[in-house]
């Protein structure tokens, strides 16, 4: 069971285990501490409308029923298949990959973006199907920062983009400097900590 990447809902009050979902299998332990970490992205869980979205292990991206705990979809982005959704699939170890800042899947309406630290490309997926509505270059983006009914606002090596919801062709980018962290919105607004102070 040290090979199996579960997913578990515990009660708040009690810590009672209310269900758990098993996403997939990996070759090493999970915890092997002989290599002191396993060469893979942080999962960060996020809820949108009753769903949990949350990436297990590189290359793929799952979303389960909240309430009951039935997966809903798996969505394998770089991988052969019509969208590159997979219904079955046992979880492989990815080598290498881009290291920057965390950045979890943000959920706009039914679009649920996301930038994998193991990925040269920034992902569009639909929230109820899994299927991938467009794909663009990541280019130098570390994370993306923010979503409105227009624009994917990312944060990169020396700058922001602003891509188009719709299909991910670049609407505009600005160079603020080198960034020291993930940034807030504030309405409108996109505040980005530089390493510049």
């Amino acid at each position: 069971r040290d090979r199996e990447l579960n997913l578990v809902k515990l009660e708040a009050a009690t810590g009672r285990v209310v269900w758990i979902q098993k996403l997939g299998l990996v070759e090493q332990p999970s915890f092997n501490y002989s290599e002191r970490r396993r060469d893979l992205p942080m999962s960060l869980p996020v809820v949108a409308d009753g769903t949990i979205i949350c990436q297990p292990d590189a290359e793929i991206f799952v979303a389960v029923d909240a309430s009951q705990g039935e997966l809903k979809w798996i969505h394998a982005y770089g991988r052969d298949g019509p969208n590159g959704v997979l219904r079955q699939r046992s979880i492989q170890r990815f080598g290498g990959g881009f290291r920057g800042f965390p950045s979890p899947p943000i959920v706009h309406r039914r679009s649920v973006l996301c930038l994998p630290q193991h990925s040269e490309e920034i992902l569009c997926i639909d929230l109820l199907t899994g299927d991938r509505i467009w794909k663009a270059a990541r280019d130098e983006d570390y994370y993306i920062a923010a979503a409105t009914d227009g624009i994917v606002a990312t944060v990169g090596k020396h700058g922001m983009r602003g891509l188009s919801l719709q299909d991910g062709t670049i609407v505009w980018s600005a160079r603020v400097g080198i960034p020291s962290g993930r940034g807030v919105r504030l309405e409108n607004r996109y505040i980005v900590p530089l390493k510049s102070g």
